[in-house]
């Protein structure tokens, strides 16, 4: 039986995100969702992995990941500022996607980054860019003054957990002047998953046990409550519907 190319694709897809889910069935998912043969489904597991989108680990299939790790001192992020770093190292790597997902991580990366850089004090800042055919993964790690213990000595809170229930609010700023408050705010709704690691405490919209089941992998992630500074991990995927409209693809 011939599929045509638009059901082809959906089909590598649907393969595709059952196992980027862990989904134990996705042989048989995948055949019932398109009324095929698992053995039409396994024809599509060896195309896949012949064109290296993923592989096989013993018994188990994984998806292909490509990571980018950059990491640098203040003596060159406050030289670059967030557009030059954005420009340099990020959007090369998001080049083949759709132009809604660029116009998504152009507004995220940028925002975070603009935190990093003048509210952290940090002397380093790492970039961590993780990718699939399903998702993109980017993380930024500095090694500041933490983002809850900032925002709690501006404001005079009780507690560091008191920073993190304000930042509910999107309201939050240490720099009235020139931020709005807002980014990380409309950061953690337009992407799929938003967290940012602090002092042992996390803030994120999505439901904090899959938050930290995404940041298993995470080879340092297990002594995510000691580390210094900030973590911001953000994560959508590359067939997102997410829209961004405020300003453009640079």
């Amino acid at each position: 039986m011939s599929f045509t190319k638009e059901k082809r694709e959906s089909i590598q897809r649907y393969l595709l995100e059952k196992i980027f889910s862990d989904e134990p069935q996705f042989v048989k998912k995948t055949a019932d969702a398109f009324n095929i043969s698992d053995k039409t489904v396994y024809k599509y597991l060896t195309s896949l992995a012949d064109n290296g989108i993923l592989y096989k680990d013993g018994k188990n299939y994984c998806l292909k990941e490509t990571m980018h790790t950059y990491d640098l001192s203040r003596e060159v992020f406050a030289d670059m500022g967030e557009d030059a770093i954005y420009l340099q190292y990020i959007l090369p790597l998001l080049k083949d996607l759709p132009k809604n997902i660029i116009n998504v991580w152009d507004y995220s990366f940028t925002e975070m980054m603009n935190n990093a850089i003048d509210h952290s004090g940090a002397a380093n800042i790492s970039i961590i860019i993780s990718q699939n055919y399903i998702c993109t993964r980017i993380m930024t790690i500095d090694d500041g003054i933490g983002i809850f213990k900032k925002i709690k000595g501006y404001y005079h809170y009780n507690t560091l957990q008191d920073a993190v229930t304000e930042l509910f609010k999107g309201k939050l700023t240490t720099d009235s002047i020139n931020h709005s408050g807002e980014g990380i705010f409309f950061t953690s709704r337009i992407l799929d998953t938003f967290a940012a690691i602090s002092d042992g405490l996390i803030f994120t919209h999505n439901k904090y046990y899959e938050v930290l089941h995404e940041l298993r992998d995470i080879s340092f992630f297990d002594k995510w409550q000691s580390l210094p500074g900030t973590v911001i991990y953000m994560e959508i995927s590359n067939f997102s519907s997410s829209l961004f409209s405020c300003g453009s693809v640079r």
